[in-house]
């Protein structure tokens, strides 16, 4: 079964909508919104622990490069899953106790993400440049 449903999130774009659901199945779902229905695009196998950790797009590097996800885990850590190809691209760890929700800024320059424990962690992008 998927499970509880803890999140959704919806990203429009071109050729079409994408909707993101997260439940408390150890998978994310993205699904294409088609006229009056709904059409499973990709799923991702994450560390949920049957907990209700919730996901978001990634709204940038979702509009130009594909579906991007940021999601909590049950291990402390901060996922960023690249959902064309079904794996986590980046892993962001700093908290001691299972990271139940995120949120980006549009552009995403900063991410926050909170755990179990009430801790609340300040992500800032940090520029390449030499």
């Amino acid at each position: 079964g998927g499970g509880s449903i803890v999140s959704i999130a919806v990203r429009s774009g071109r050729p079409h909508q994408l909707l993101l659901v997260s439940s408390t199945s150890d998978l994310i779902f993205m699904f294409s919104i088609e006229k009056d229905s709904l059409l499973l695009v990709r799923k991702c196998a994450v560390k949920l622990g049957g907990l209700p950790i919730k996901s978001v797009f990634c709204p940038l590097v979702t509009a130009n490069k594909g579906a991007y996800v940021v999601t909590g885990s049950t291990d402390g850590s901060v996922l960023v899953y690249d959902m064309e190809k079904g794996k986590a691209v980046n892993k962001l760890q700093g908290h001691a106790c299972p990271v139940y929700t995120v949120s980006m800024s549009h552009n995403e320059n900063i991410l926050v993400s909170g755990d179990s424990s009430g801790t609340i962690i300040v992500w800032q992008r940090r520029d390449n440049k030499t």
